[in-house]
């Protein structure tokens, strides 16, 4: 746990950082005017209750949800009979979606800036389009579909849809997609599918990997299918953000992590009662695992929600008023790369590619990656934002090079990637990039549906491409090291040398 605290609170010294230097501009700034006191107040509770959040995630997410996502998931396997294991993947896609922090944190959002909108509704189609994903993605690991086949037919239907889908529920569906694999449901999925690929496949590495991605895929469906069924113009503006008060944030959160977790909870139980029969020691060493990463999960989406998002909104519509606003776009690129390391299913994420790969792709070489990336793409939200640029401009050029790099990246990083960029969208994004966003739409008079939704599409697709970029130039080292032991340059017998040569391209220690 005192790694942990140690780990965790230098990576959000960054962010600290960031939202210091942001007020210091508003309060040296003569014609801007500054955060409130109750705001700055917020803000540094907030950080607090993150950091304590993340602590007691990670400390109790490997004992808990990891370890029964992998039992239940090696349960499933044992059904043998297909149509069940696809009907539970359904239920459990539904359950947990419906429920993550995320989603409601966004379908709020849009019920306040769409009236016609209903916020039930939303939650009830992101939520089937993620349980029929899992189902496809279940049948791609029992029939081994290449993850290639399965991404491009369903992005063909995408760009399909997107022809008659009106145009305030492109973005939506793009950031629905994003914000639905949020901290309960990647660990869970994650672990599940390992599960199920270490009894089903020796090369587990290829098949553990793609269902995070898949599911994202269903919400951007579902989305824009709503929309063409609805078909009708927004609904009046609402108030966005007021700061509420601490307890009003914490009951709402304790609420919805319950919800949240229960599902979870639930599936579990009744596979213990049919299959696991656990003994009680293990059972109860396990439902503690769960309590401690409640208690993380409640302190961290307190956090996030008291503390940032209306510091983040205030800040974004007060700068973007100033004759220098443009010091946004770099201030979102810094505010991208630091919230990386405050995303605790990125870090899920980078332990099990570290723990499946057996060390060949690192947690910090994914970390560093994904910071690179979501920064890029936290700036192009900003400057599309401030300057009313239309999403599509940045999607097509971005998913054309991701497509083109599936040809060359190897497969295990194809999926690799699309899980990222599915997991690098998560509550901090939520909560602090988007009402940052909304801010400078607000103020800048361009129309929020249109400019500010559509980021967080952007922020889950970044990662696709920087991460099979790797893929290429990992391939490319391999090669190169065969080639080198086919002319006898270097002694292959020692394993630790020949996997720091693969890696070492991949050094980010100077950045």
């Amino acid at each position: 746990m005192l790694h942990k605290l140690k780990e965790v609170s230098i990576s959000m010294i960054p962010l600290i950082i960031i939202g210091i230097v942001l007020n210091v501009i508003l309060i040296l700034a003569p014609e801007a005017e500054p955060l409130a006191t109750e705001v700055i107040i917020g803000f540094f509770i907030g950080t607090v209750l993150v950091i304590i959040g993340q602590v007691l995630f990670l400390v109790g997410i490997d004992s808990s949800i990891m370890t029964m996502g992998s039992m239940v998931g090696q349960s499933v396997i044992k059904i043998k009979n297909i149509v069940l294991i696809l009907t539970f993947g359904l239920i459990f896609g539904f359950l947990c979606t419906i429920a993550e922090p995320d989603l409601q944190v966004l379908s709020g959002t849009v019920t306040n800036i769409n009236s016609n909108i209903n916020a039930i509704t939303l939650l009830v189609i992101v939520a089937l389009g993620v349980g029929v994903f899992i189902v496809i993605s279940l049948i791609k690991t029992f029939f081994n579909i290449k993850i290639k086949y399965i991404l491009f037919a369903s992005y063909i239907l995408v760009f399909i849809l997107a022809a008659f889908c009106p145009p305030h529920f492109m973005p939506l569906s793009f950031d629905s997609g994003g914000v639905t694999t949020g901290p309960i449901t990647v660990p869970f999925i994650m672990s599940l599918c390992i599960g199920i690929a270490a009894i089903k496949s020796e090369s587990s590495s290829k098949d553990s990997f793609g269902m995070i991605g898949l599911a994202s895929i269903g919400p951007i469906i579902a989305v824009m299918i709503l929309g063409i069924i609805k078909n009708e113009p927004p609904g009046e503006f609402q108030e966005l953000y007021t700061n509420n008060g601490f307890f009003d944030v914490l009951l709402t959160t304790v609420k919805e992590v319950s919800l949240g977790l229960a599902p979870i909870a639930v599936i579990f139980l009744l596979f213990q009662f049919l299959y696991l029969k656990l003994p009680g020691k293990k059972l109860a060493s396990i439902f503690l695992g769960l309590l401690v990463t409640y208690i993380g999960l409640v302190a961290f989406l307190c956090g996030v929600s008291y503390g940032f998002s209306f510091a983040s909104y205030e800040i974004g519509r007060i700068i973007s008023g100033l004759d220098f606003s443009w010091i946004l776009i770099p201030a979102g690129i810094l505010i991208g790369v630091a919230i990386v390391y405050t995303e605790p299913a990125i870090r899920v994420l980078g332990m099990e590619v570290e723990k499946v790969t057996s060390g060949h792709i690192s947690r910090k070489i994914i970390l560093n990656s994904l910071a690179i990336s979501i920064g890029i793409a936290v700036g192009l939200g900003v400057l599309k934002a401030l300057f009313g640029i239309n999403m599509w401009y940045f999607l097509i050029p971005c998913y054309l090079i991701a497509f083109i790099l599936m040809f060359f990246s190897p497969e295990v990083f194809t999926s690799i990637a699309f899980d990222s960029g599915g997991v690098a969208s998560g509550p901090m994004t939520a909560t602090f990039v988007l009402p940052l966003i909304i801010g400078i739409c607000q103020n800048s008079g361009n129309v929020i549906l249109d400019f500010a939704f559509g980021t967080v599409g952007i922020v889950a697709l970044m990662p696709v491409i920087i991460l099979q970029v790797m893929g290429i130039l990992y391939k490319l080292k391999e090669k190169q090291v065969s080639r080198l032991q086919a002319e006898e340059e270097i002694d292959l017998s020692d394993f630790e040398k020949i996997k720091a040569y693969i890696m070492s391209d991949f050094d980010f220690s100077g950045l």
